[in-house]
């Protein structure tokens, strides 16, 4: 895998303290060093000029599970193709999501469950009946 140089990018991350134009380079898939005059040595040069460059971005309310209806859309075209690393769905049936969006999509797929007395599920202990991978709820 060749590594790549992201140029004059607007650096964003606030977990880092970091909000300034200057460069990345990723080698193997991995950031390998941020800051304003990173050598090329053989990296492909992206010029990213008046665009941000950040960490990944989580949606925390998204509908990817196609499969219950036209309102939904394929997590990685929600996800890494808009520039989103992880997606949440929320309100599936749980173990579907698990082996038909989870386990195929690039983009890293998460899913929130409803319990609650007026959820389809209708359990009284997820725990009790079963699920595995349910191990703990704290309400």
């Amino acid at each position: 895998m060749a590594a790549t140089l992201f140029i004059n990018a607007h650096l964003l991350d606030p977990d880092q303290g970091l909000d300034e134009i200057g460069q990345l380079r990723v080698e193997e898939g991995k950031i390998a060093a941020i800051g304003r005059h990173l050598p090329v040595c053989g990296a492909e040069v992206v010029d990213l000029r008046g665009q941000l460059l950040t960490p990944g971005w989580i949606d925390i309310h998204t509908h990817v599970f196609t499969s219950v209806g036209d309102f939904c859309l394929p997590a990685d075209e929600v996800g890494i193709r808009s520039g989103v690393t992880t997606v949440v769905e929320a309100g599936i049936t749980f173990p579907a999501f698990c082996a038909t969006v989870a386990s195929t999509a690039q983009t890293r797929a998460y899913a929130l469950i409803l319990l609650c007395s007026t959820s389809p599920l209708r359990i009284s202990s997820p725990i009790a009946s079963g699920w595995p991978w349910i191990q703990k709820i704290k309400i």
